[in-house]
Order: structure tokens, then sequence, then C-alpha cells
């Protein structure tokens, strides 16, 4: 003869468990949202980016606006600002008004004591926004953008910041820290490749991928600045040098060109007709990267 056993007292007990465990948890997970919470607010508020959203030891994080990040300097050896590449950032900004990543900050103590901030990273985003805060189309005082802000001792530190920053996106040569251009020869360098953009304003292009005939102004500073060039030509007869050999393609006939150009694809050769049409010959031909 069988037996019938009574499961309501164990179904009763388990629905009790299930009751007290989800009880546990939400009362752990308020615990930690609350000491969270308390080790943000007793984090005292930054004097120009505001109240601390989270302070992992390392940095800290803030959500501050463009106001508040407008008088914050580059670090003076940061990659040359490209406006263009500022006003295509801008433009998609009008279109999406969503600002990816975050802008990295240094803190350095000065020698008088006072701490210094200066933007390592972000720079083009920064002037993307600020351009569109002037046609009245991101608000200057709204808290949207997010910051990361990191302390440092020294310049070595902010060096090896922004070599940390950039190691999935590789640095060009000519900007690394330690072993790229100095700042007088970057500066210089600098100057005659805005006076060859001014020159030819329609054939740079804010991408580093860009085709020729079209040139992007960091990847022409990295080309010279890898080449033998500046060992041959002053660099403060730079851009005298590079209209010179530029003009000297223009006078090139079909023959030296079909010469020059021989193996090379069939883009290159209608490169060829828009090159002509600009006057503008240096990304078609770089053998003036190494002159005789």
């Amino acid at each position: 003869m069988s037996s019938l056993v009574d499961t309501k007292p164990l179904a009763a007990l388990w629905s009790r468990a299930r009751r007290l465990a989800s009880q546990w948890t939400r009362s752990a997970l308020k615990g930690i949202h609350e000491a969270t919470a308390f080790v943000a607010d007793q984090t005292p508020a930054h004097p120009v980016l505001g109240d601390v959203a989270r302070d992992v030891t390392y940095k800290r994080v803030f959500f501050t606006s463009i106001s508040a990040l407008q008088g914050i300097p580059v670090w003076n050896r940061q990659r040359t600002l490209s406006q263009e590449r500022a006003v295509e950032i801008s433009q998609h900004l009008k279109q999406r008004p969503r600002l990816p990543g975050v802008i990295t900050l240094f803190e350095k103590v000065s020698s008088k004591g006072v701490p210094e901030l200066g933007v390592v990273d972000g720079q083009h985003r920064l002037a993307a926004v600020q351009l569109l805060v002037r046609q009245g189309a991101w608000d200057a005082h709204n808290a949207n953008i997010a910051v990361d802000l990191f302390r440092v001792g020294d310049d070595n530190d902010i060096a090896d910041l922004f070599s940390d920053i950039n190691r999935a996106e590789p640095v060009l040569l000519v900007d690394l820290p330690e072993s790229g251009a100095d700042d007088t020869t970057k500066e210089k360098l600098n100057r005659a490749i805005e006076q060859i953009r001014a020159k030819f304003p329609t054939m740079f292009r804010p991408s580093q991928q860009c085709r020729p005939p079209h040139l992007n102004v960091d990847v022409l500073r990295d080309e010279i600045w890898q080449s033998d060039l500046l060992d041959k030509v002053p660099v403060d007869n730079l851009s005298q040098y590079l209209l010179d050999a530029n003009h000297a393609m223009h006078e090139r006939t079909d023959a030296q060109w079909r010469k020059a150009l021989s193996g090379k694809s069939r883009a290159f050769k209608k490169a060829l007709t828009k090159a002509r049409d600009n006057a503008c010959y240096l990304a078609l031909d770089k053998s003036w990267l190494n002159p005789t």
C-alpha cells in the first residue's frame, strides 16, 4: 500500500528561502550602492570640473561642461590641431549630438604649489564642440562631457600617459614624446606645413588615409621627419623648398610624368589630372623627400 507525502510544508519552506535570498540580494546591492555613493560624496568637488562622479584611486571621473573645459590648455607636446578634422567632427556631432569617448586631462602641481590642468587626449573633439557652441548648436553649460583626470608628478608622467593612451592608436613618430621632433623643430615644421596648406587648402584632407593627390598635415609632417630631408634642407627654409619642388613638378612634360609614374596604378594617373587642376603635386611623386 502506497503512502502520499504532504509536500505543502516543503513548498512553503522553499518559498520562504527564496524570499529571504531575494531580500538579502537587494540588501547587499543597496549596501554596495550606498557605499559607492558615500565614497563619491566624500571626494571633494574639483574647483574647475565640479563634482566627482567616481574616484578610482588612479583617476577621477567627471561629467562637466564645455565652458568649464574652455580655459584648459592642450599639452604642448600634443599633436598639431587640425582645424579640418575639428570641423569634420563638429558636422557629425551636429547630426548626432553625442560625444563618444572621454576627454583625458592631467593634473600636475606646479613649483608654486598650484594645480595645473592640461588636455592630453581629445583636443579635436573639444575644438569641435567649441565650434558648435559658437553656432548655438551646443549648450555650453550642460555637464554632458565625460572627463578622466589623472594625477601626474612631472612631464615624464604626462609623456607616459600620452603613450599609454595611444598604444591602441599609434602615434606618428614625429609626435613621440621621447624620440620625436624637439619642440623647436616641431614648431617650425608645423609652421612650414601650414604655409603649404594655406597655399593649397583644397588639397588637404583631415584623414591620414587620404589618397593622392590629396595631402594630410600629420602624415606630411611625419614623412618629412622620418626622411633625411631636414639634414639637407634647414627647417627654416622648408616651406620655400616644398614650393620650389612643387613648381618643378608643375613644369614637367607628359613624357616626364609617364616616366615618374611608370608602374603606378591607373588611379595615380587620374590623380595627375586633379593635381594639375589644383597645381599641387607633392603627394604624387615624393622624390623631393630625398634630394640629391
